[in-house]
C-alpha cells in the first residue's frame, strides 16, 4: 500500500485565525494545502455536531479526501485519581463520537497529559485524593482481589489509610479489642510470673486491682521463731518482695512494647479482614495527606504482584531491572527496595520504567473501556437506524501517540512519552483486548524538537 499525504488544519484557540473558528473552516483550510488526508485538530471534544458531520463527510467524499480526526488535547490520561479518570473517559468518548460522525478514519489520542507525578505541584489540583485502578474502580476493588497487594497495602501504608478505611463503629471496636487483649496479656503474665516468684496470691489479687505490688507482710508465726530463723524468715519475705516488686516493674515496661505489637496486630487484622471482604469504607475521598503518587505506587505493586502482560513485556525493553535491580517476582518487596535504591542514585531510568508500565496500564483500562462503550452503546443506541455511521464506528482506528510536550525542561519525564514505551503499550493492548483498532501513531515532531 502507498503513503497518502496528509496536513492537520491546527487549532483555533492557538492561531486565533477566522478560518479555522469552526470544523469545515477547518476543513476548507486543509483542502488548500493540496493533501488526500487532513487531520482536523478539534478545540474541544465534543466539537463536531451532527450537522456539522453531515458537512464535514459530504465535502470530504465531493473532495476525496481522507478525514483523521485529533481528539481531545486535554486528556488526563494515566492520571490514577478517580475524578480525573472519569474526565479522560468523557473527553475520550465525546472525541469518537465527534470522530464518527466526521467519517473520520483515525481518531487520536496522547499517550499521556502529565509529567512524573512527584513533579506534579497541586496549584490547581484537588487536594485530596480518591485513587482509582485502570478501569476506574476505586482500589478497594484491587486490593480485595490480589492478597499480595493487599498484604504489602496493610504493612506499608495501613497507618496512612486506616483513618478512611474503617468507620467510626469499627475504629471504637478496634480501640476495644485492643484494650481486652492488653488487660488479659497483663493480668495473666502478672498472675504467672508473680505466683512463680513465690508471692502470696493475696498480694497479686491486691497488685492486679491496684496497680502496686503491696509489701508482703510477715506471718505472725514468724515472730515464734528463734531469732535466727526469725531473722531468715524475715529476709526471704524481704527477697521475694524486692524481686516482685523487680517483675511488677519489668511487666510495666513490658506493656508499652506490648500494646504497640497488640494495636499492630489488631488494626492489620481489621483493615486485612475488611479489604478481603471488598466492604465500604468509611471515605473514598482520602483525608490522609498523601500525594497522587502513592496511586502509583499502589498500581505498580499490583502489576507486580499480578506479574500483569503489560509489566512483563515492558520489562524486556529494560534490562537494567535484572542487571542492576535483580528483579524477582518471589521477593515480596522488591518493587519498595528497588524504588528506594532508584531514588538514592536518582536513576531515571527505572523511573522512566516505572512510570511508564503504569501509565500503559491506565491507557489499556481507558481503551477497554472505550470500546465496551463503542460497542454496548454508542453503535446499537446512539447511532441506531444510521448504518453508515455504524460502520464508520466499527471501523475507528484509536491511533495514540507521544504527548504533546512544550517545554523543554520535562524533556524525558512523561508518565508515557517514549516509541518503545507507547510500542508496548499498543502491542500489549491489542493482545490483551483482542483487537486491531488500536494503533501506535509515530508523531516525531517532539522528539525532533527535543521536547520530549
Amino acid at each position: 500500500m502507498g503513503y497518502k499525504l496528509g496536513v492537520t488544519t491546527g487549532l483555533h484557540y492557538i492561531a486565533r485565525s477566522e478560518e479555522l473558528a469552526t470544523t469545515v473552516k477547518k476543513l476548507g483550510y486543509g483542502l488548500t494545502r493540496g493533501t488526500t488526508a487532513i487531520e482536523i485538530a478539534m478545540d474541544v471534544p465534543h466539537e463536531i455536531t451532527e450537522t456539522e458531520g453531515v458537512e464535514v463527510r459530504h465535502i470530504a467524499g465531493k473532495q476525496s479526501v481522507d478525514i483523521l480526526l485529533h481528539g481531545s488535547l486535554t486528556i488526563p490520561m494515566g492520571i490514577p485519581e478517580r475524578s480525573d479518570w472519569r474526565d479522560a473517559q468523557d473527553h475520550i468518548e465525546k472525541s469518537i463520537r465527534s470522530a464518527v460522525r466526521a467519517g473520520a478514519k483515525y481518531v487520536d489520542f496522547h499517550a499521556c497529559l502529565n509529567i512524573w507525578l512527584e513533579l506534579m505541584t497541586y496549584t490547581s489540583r484537588k487536594l485530596t485524593m480518591s485513587f482509582c485502578d485502570h478501569e476506574g474502580h476505586f482500589i478497594s476493588r484491587i486490593l480485595k482481589e490480589c492478597e499480595p497487594l493487599r498484604r504489602w497495602f496493610v504493612e506499608r501504608r495501613g497507618d496512612q489509610y486506616a483513618n478512611d478505611i474503617l468507620k467510626r463503629h469499627e475504629r471504637t471496636e478496634v480501640s476495644s479489642e485492643i484494650t481486652n487483649r492488653e488487660d488479659k496479656w497483663y493480668r495473666e503474665d502478672l498472675q504467672k510470673r508473680l505466683s512463680a516468684a513465690g508471692i502470696p496470691q493475696e498480694a497479686i489479687d491486691r497488685a492486679l486491682q491496684g496497680g502496686l505490688l503491696p509489701d508482703i507482710p510477715v506471718p505472725r508465726e514468724v515472730f515464734q521463731l528463734p531469732p535466727e530463723q526469725q531473722q531468715k524468715a524475715v529476709a526471704e519475705i524481704k527477697a521475694k518482695q524486692k524481686l516482685g516488686q523487680k517483675i511488677f516493674d519489668d511487666i510495666r515496661k513490658e506493656r508499652v512494647i506490648k500494646n504497640a505489637e497488640i494495636q499492630r496486630d489488631v488494626i492489620d487484622g481489621a483493615l486485612n479482614k475488611k479489604l478481603a471482604e471488598g466492604r465500604e469504607w468509611d471515605s473514598e475521598e482520602l483525608r490522609t495527606a498523601v500525594g497522587i503518587l502513592d496511586g502509583y505506587m499502589i498500581m505498580a505493586h499490583y502489576m507486580f504482584y499480578k506479574k500483569d502482560p503489560m509489566w512483563v513485556e515492558m520489562a524486556k525493553f529494560y534490562p537494567e531491572l535484572n542487571s542492576k535491580y535483580k528483579m524477582d517476582y518471589s521477593k515480596h518487596d522488591w518493587l519498595h527496595r528497588a524504588w528506594r535504591k532508584a531514588e538514592d542514585e536518582n536513576d531515571r531510568t527505572f523511573k522512566e520504567f516505572f512510570y511508564g508500565v503504569v501509565a500503559a496500564k491506565y491507557l489499556e483500562g481507558h481503551m477497554k473501556k472505550a470500546i465496551e462503550w463503542r460497542d454496548n452503546k454508542l453503535i446499537p443506541k446512539e447511532l441506531a437506524g444510521h448504518p453508515q455511521l455504524q460502520q464508520y464506528a466499527r471501523d475507528l482506528i484509536f491511533a495514540i501517540e507521544s504527548p504533546d510536550a512544550r517545554d523543554a525542561q520535562h524533556a524525558g519525564l512523561h508518565l508515557l512519552w517514549s516509541i518503545r514505551q507507547i510500542y508496548v503499550a499498543v502491542k500489549v493492548i491489542r493482545q490483551q483486548l483482542k483487537t486491531d483498532k488500536v494503533w501506535f501513531l509515530a508523531d516525531l515532531e517532539p522528539f525532533c524538537c527535543g521536547f520530549i
